[in-house]
């Protein structure tokens, strides 16, 4: 399975989907007939698949994706780039932002709710970076803290491997129609 270091508060549940194996939590199984192709609709993004990002679990708190060392993402020799860092946390954010719009869906038309996904757009993100991204892979967690009038704010961590914090970041997502704009 894939290397992800789960809440121990959740039980999750093993799925799979176009060889990309990932967890959901319990406590959105009854959504779970979406959440395959959420997934796979992420990993297989062209930018995420270029850095190798992936969604690993979803739950009814958080959504969380890793992507692996690679030297083609490196600043400085064994570093991950910031620049890295921060479009990590930006994606799995907005990622958030979609999951939380199912969730909080009253209708079943899923077309409407994916009609508007593709309105989101981050208006801004503020990236605190706290140590050197040294680690063999990290994971990235975002869970919403605020959802009201047309905006939502996500928080996002980056740990690596070990546990270690590495940035952390808080973004605002908007769908377009909030921003009038068409």
């Amino acid at each position: 399975m894939t290397k992800v270091l789960l809440p121990n508060h959740q039980d999750y549940i093993p799925m799979e989907i176009g060889g990309t194996a990932f967890y959901i939590g319990a406590d959105v199984s009854e959504y779970a007939r979406v959440i395959p192709f959420l997934v796979h609709s992420f990993n297989k993004t062209r930018f995420h698949d270029l850095i190798g990002l992936k969604v690993v679990a979803i739950d009814g708190q958080q959504v969380i994706a890793v992507i692996e060392k690679s030297e083609k993402l490196h600043g400085q020799p064994g570093l991950l780039h910031g620049g890295v860092i921060s479009a990590c946390l930006d994606a799995v954010g907005g990622y958030k932002a979609v999951h939380e719009l199912y969730l909080r869906a009253d209708d079943t038309d899923l077309v409407l709710i994916a009609q508007r996904t593709l309105r989101l757009r981050t208006k801004d993100i503020n990236v605190e970076y706290l140590d050197a991204a040294r680690g063999d892979w990290y994971q990235i967690a975002a869970s919403t803290v605020s959802y009201q009038l047309g905006a939502m704010v996500n928080e996002m961590t980056m740990v690596d491997n070990t546990g270690r914090l590495i940035a952390k970041g808080v973004a605002r997502y908007v769908e377009l129609s909030a921003l009038g704009t068409r």
